[in-house]
């Protein structure tokens, strides 16, 4: 009897060291397309749970999240890092993910580097030679697993097949697209003439000369060394001190001055009608007036400036009430506006989800006015209430016969108001 229970011990552990079935004709075929498209499946079932943002798992390339049906860029001979990775509250057992070129059939073998230890070059594709494969090796739970890429020349149509399976339970996998446009690598000299669209690799020196239009909508925490040949549209914090010439502004200053000008101030001349506001103190002349005011016989009351109320359907300037993720954190409209709230908006500038402002543009609407001037999504991963799922506004135009059913959630529709068709 005791020889039996160990038989039984040691074949667990064999059956538990084994790959979460992600070989050939199952979870991790290697043949191109889902499960559901092979005509045999394995023990995981033909139907699984949809995209893999549905149960929070995201590719990323160089620490930036890609999207199926939106072609991230890549260049030929540089070294990228991808990384599958899921939220702090899914994990995943068996993977596969693979990678071709589905238009030329260019050979991409090779250029798979596995980075972490609990993963491997895919042992059962040797009748496909010309993609690249990894998949797990070992079944233990797993929140992120790395590789690098590099592809030696440019790829026609570069396509990656993923698929991740949360546990050995039917129909329990989840599967993803993701396509590739290559472009020239980056010169180490400028070119003769300048491109049609800036590049998305910031440069290692400053032109010389200025662009036409501002780089960032994100202010410069320092003056710039050649001055601007236009006025700012937002005011300084402090004078120029560093020429003698004096300062032409639009309106009167608050305050004197604490230097005297070298030049008397040039005004504008007295107004040809009245005010609608009274001046809050008497002004000082030097002479009495030629024509005396006559006092008004009845003294009017002060009228009551127009308040004006935004139409109801206007989702333009209202910031998100649904909680987004920011360095992987959940983070509220309120925690960008308790401080920091202009570096706090302009995060996730280089990222393709978008800064915090789309998220919270009132909150930021002192710093990026444009977002309150127009009704856009935020590009943001956020999260509903009672509910651990990471989601985007993606997801909530994915299925068009569902979108009403989504955007009558809470927040969904301050959140995706151009997905939900609810702009003024």
């Amino acid at each position: 009897m005791r020889s039996v229970v160990v038989s039984i011990i040691l074949l667990l552990a064999i059956i538990k060291s084994l790959p979460t079935n992600a070989l050939s004709s199952q979870a991790g075929h290697c043949a191109a397309g889902p499960i559901s498209a092979q005509s045999q499946q394995g023990p995981h079932g033909p139907v699984g749970g949809g995209e893999l943002a549905n149960n929070a798992y995201d590719i990323q390339v160089n620490g930036q999240v890609i999207s199926p049906g939106i072609p991230a860029v890549l260049s030929a001979g540089i070294q990228y890092i991808f990384k599958l990775e899921t939220s702090a509250l899914t994990t995943f057992r068996g993977f596969m993910i693979r990678l071709e070129d589905t238009a030329t059939s260019t050979d991409v073998s090779g250029v798979f580097t596995p980075m972490s230890s609990n993963l491997q070059l895919h042992p059962d594709c040797t009748d496909h030679p010309k993609i690249s494969a990894v998949t797990h090796n070992e079944n233990s739970d797993k929140q992120s697993v790395e590789f690098s890429v590099i592809v030696p020349q440019p790829v026609a149509s570069l396509r990656l097949d993923v698929t991740a399976v949360a546990t050995m339970a039917t129909n329990n996998w989840f599967h993803s697209l993701f396509e590739f446009a290559f472009v020239d690598a980056p010169t180490t000299r400028p070119s003769a003439i300048p491109s049609a669209i800036p590049s998305t690799i910031p440069s290692q020196t400053p032109s010389q000369l200025p662009s036409h239009e501002p780089t960032s909508d994100l202010i410069s925490q320092s003056p710039s060394q050649i001055p601007s040949q236009s006025p700012s549209q937002i005011p300084s914090q402090s004078p120029n001190t560093d020429t003698g010439a004096p300062t032409i502004t639009v309106f009167p200053t608050s305050g004197p001055s604490k230097m005297p000008s070298n030049s008397p101030s040039m005004t504008a001349p007295p107004m040809a009608a009245h005010s609608k506001e009274p001046s809050s103190a008497p002004s000082l002349s030097s002479a009495p007036t030629s024509n005396p005011v006559e006092a008004p016989k009845t003294p009017t009351a002060r009228p009551n400036a127009p308040t004006t109320k935004a139409p109801t359907g206007d989702r333009r300037c209202i910031d998100s009430p649904l909680p987004m993720f920011v360095n992987g954190r959940r983070r509220s409209c309120k925690w960008v506006g308790k401080k920091k709230t202009e570096l706090r908006c302009a995060m996730g500038i280089q990222s393709r989800r978008g800064i915090l402002a789309q998220h919270c543009p009132f909150t930021c609407r002192l710093y990026y006015p444009q977002k309150c001037n127009k009704c856009i999504d935020s590009g943001r991963v956020f999260v509903m209430k009672k509910s651990r799922n990471k989601l985007n506004c993606e997801w909530v135009r994915r299925r068009p016969e569902l979108i009403p059913t989504r955007c009558s959630k809470f927040g969904v529709k301050e959140t995706c108001p151009v997905s939900c068709n609810v702009c003024g």
